[in-house]
Protein backbone atom coordinates (compact mmCIF):
# COMPACT_ATOMS: atom_id res chain seq x y z
CA UNK A 1 0.00 0.00 0.00
CA UNK A 2 1.21 3.50 -0.81
CA UNK A 3 -0.12 6.96 -0.01
CA UNK A 4 0.21 9.85 -2.47
CA UNK A 5 0.06 13.24 -0.75
CA UNK A 6 -0.22 14.86 -4.19
CA UNK A 7 -3.62 13.19 -4.72
CA UNK A 8 -4.61 12.53 -1.07
CA UNK A 9 -5.20 8.89 -2.04
CA UNK A 10 -3.93 5.50 -0.95
CA UNK A 11 -3.22 2.75 -3.49
CA UNK A 12 -3.19 -1.05 -3.30
CA UNK A 13 -1.96 -3.40 -6.05
CA UNK A 14 -2.18 -7.18 -6.25
CA UNK A 15 -1.78 -9.54 -3.35
CA UNK A 16 -3.28 -12.87 -2.46
CA UNK A 17 -6.88 -13.68 -1.59
CA UNK A 18 -7.71 -16.33 0.98
CA UNK A 19 -11.43 -15.92 1.57
CA UNK A 20 -12.48 -19.58 1.29
CA UNK A 21 -14.18 -19.06 -2.05
CA UNK A 22 -13.49 -20.01 -5.65
CA UNK A 23 -11.62 -16.73 -6.03
CA UNK A 24 -8.61 -17.72 -3.91
CA UNK A 25 -5.17 -17.00 -5.32
CA UNK A 26 -3.13 -14.11 -6.64
CA UNK A 27 -4.84 -10.98 -7.87
CA UNK A 28 -3.76 -8.04 -9.99
CA UNK A 29 -6.52 -5.81 -8.67
CA UNK A 30 -5.58 -2.17 -8.43
CA UNK A 31 -7.49 0.09 -6.04
CA UNK A 32 -7.43 3.74 -5.05
CA UNK A 33 -8.82 5.02 -1.74
CA UNK A 34 -9.82 8.69 -1.81
CA UNK A 35 -9.12 9.85 1.74
CA UNK A 36 -11.35 12.92 1.54
CA UNK A 37 -14.36 11.09 0.09
CA UNK A 38 -13.63 7.88 2.07
CA UNK A 39 -14.31 5.87 -1.08
CA UNK A 40 -12.57 2.92 -2.79
CA UNK A 41 -12.41 2.74 -6.61
CA UNK A 42 -10.97 0.02 -8.81
CA UNK A 43 -8.48 1.45 -11.30
CA UNK A 44 -8.38 0.27 -14.91
CA UNK A 45 -5.01 1.43 -16.33
CA UNK A 46 -4.99 2.29 -20.03
CA UNK A 47 -1.62 0.70 -20.69
CA UNK A 48 -0.99 -2.98 -21.39
CA UNK A 49 2.26 -2.94 -19.37
CA UNK A 50 0.52 -3.78 -16.09
CA UNK A 51 2.75 -5.79 -13.72
CA UNK A 52 2.08 -9.51 -13.40
CA UNK A 53 0.05 -10.84 -10.49
CA UNK A 54 2.16 -11.11 -7.35
CA UNK A 55 2.37 -10.80 -3.60
CA UNK A 56 5.16 -9.86 -1.21
CA UNK A 57 6.00 -6.82 -3.36
CA UNK A 58 6.33 -3.18 -2.33
CA UNK A 59 4.40 -0.16 -3.58
CA UNK A 60 5.74 3.33 -2.86
CA UNK A 61 4.57 6.82 -3.87
CA UNK A 62 6.95 9.33 -5.47
CA UNK A 63 5.60 12.70 -6.62
CA UNK A 64 2.73 11.77 -8.96
CA UNK A 65 3.86 8.19 -9.52
CA UNK A 66 3.78 4.82 -7.77
CA UNK A 67 6.80 2.50 -7.77
CA UNK A 68 6.16 -1.27 -7.61
CA UNK A 69 9.13 -3.54 -6.90
CA UNK A 70 9.76 -7.25 -6.50
CA UNK A 71 7.40 -9.87 -5.14
CA UNK A 72 6.66 -13.47 -6.02
CA UNK A 73 4.21 -15.39 -8.20
CA UNK A 74 1.84 -18.13 -7.18
CA UNK A 75 3.34 -21.59 -6.56
CA UNK A 76 3.08 -23.73 -9.72
CA UNK A 77 2.31 -27.27 -8.57
CA UNK A 78 3.30 -28.93 -11.86
CA UNK A 79 6.64 -27.10 -11.95
CA UNK A 80 7.11 -27.18 -8.17
CA UNK A 81 8.33 -23.62 -8.45
CA UNK A 82 7.36 -19.96 -8.30
CA UNK A 83 8.82 -16.86 -9.92
CA UNK A 84 10.58 -14.23 -7.83
CA UNK A 85 10.74 -10.72 -9.30
CA UNK A 86 13.29 -7.92 -9.28
CA UNK A 87 11.44 -5.77 -11.80
CA UNK A 88 10.52 -2.13 -11.25
CA UNK A 89 7.20 -0.84 -12.59
CA UNK A 90 6.08 2.78 -12.48
CA UNK A 91 2.45 3.89 -12.48
CA UNK A 92 1.73 7.46 -13.63
CA UNK A 93 -1.30 8.46 -11.56
CA UNK A 94 -2.37 11.32 -13.84
CA UNK A 95 -2.02 9.35 -17.08
CA UNK A 96 -3.40 6.13 -15.60
CA UNK A 97 -0.56 4.16 -17.22
CA UNK A 98 2.05 1.60 -16.17
CA UNK A 99 5.57 1.43 -17.62
CA UNK A 100 8.58 -0.73 -16.88
CA UNK A 101 11.69 1.04 -15.61
CA UNK A 102 15.20 -0.11 -16.48
CA UNK A 103 17.53 -0.49 -13.49
CA UNK A 104 20.78 -1.00 -15.46
CA UNK A 105 22.08 -3.41 -12.84
CA UNK A 106 22.16 -7.18 -12.68
CA UNK A 107 23.10 -6.94 -8.99
CA UNK A 108 19.50 -6.47 -7.87
CA UNK A 109 18.38 -9.88 -6.67
CA UNK A 110 14.76 -11.03 -7.00
CA UNK A 111 13.01 -10.89 -3.63
CA UNK A 112 9.77 -10.78 -1.69
CA UNK A 113 8.71 -9.47 1.73
CA UNK A 114 11.17 -6.58 1.66
CA UNK A 115 10.78 -2.99 2.84
CA UNK A 116 10.97 -0.07 0.42
CA UNK A 117 10.65 3.70 0.60
CA UNK A 118 11.51 6.85 -1.30
CA UNK A 119 13.71 9.56 0.11
CA UNK A 120 14.13 12.65 -2.06
CA UNK A 121 15.03 11.13 -5.44
CA UNK A 122 16.25 7.78 -4.06
CA UNK A 123 14.31 4.50 -4.03
CA UNK A 124 15.61 2.41 -1.14
CA UNK A 125 14.98 -1.32 -0.72
CA UNK A 126 15.99 -3.28 2.37
CA UNK A 127 16.05 -7.01 2.99
CA UNK A 128 13.45 -9.56 1.95
CA UNK A 129 13.63 -13.23 1.10
CA UNK A 130 15.31 -14.72 -1.96
CA UNK A 131 14.43 -17.71 -4.14
CA UNK A 132 15.76 -20.20 -1.56
CA UNK A 133 13.78 -18.42 1.22
CA UNK A 134 16.98 -17.07 2.79
CA UNK A 135 16.78 -13.63 4.39
CA UNK A 136 18.58 -10.94 2.40
CA UNK A 137 20.34 -8.34 4.54
CA UNK A 138 21.35 -5.88 1.85
CA UNK A 139 20.27 -2.33 1.06
CA UNK A 140 19.71 -1.21 -2.54
CA UNK A 141 19.63 2.48 -3.42
CA UNK A 142 18.40 3.58 -6.87
CA UNK A 143 18.50 7.16 -8.09
CA UNK A 144 15.08 7.86 -9.61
Amino acid sequence: MAYSAAFNCAYVYGGISCNNSLENGLKNYFYEFDVEKKKWSELQPRSTNQPTTRYGHSLSAHNKELILFGGVSEFKVKLKDRCYYSDLSVYDIQRNEWRMMETYSSDIKPRRNHAACLYQSYFIVYGGQNITEDVIGEIIVLNM
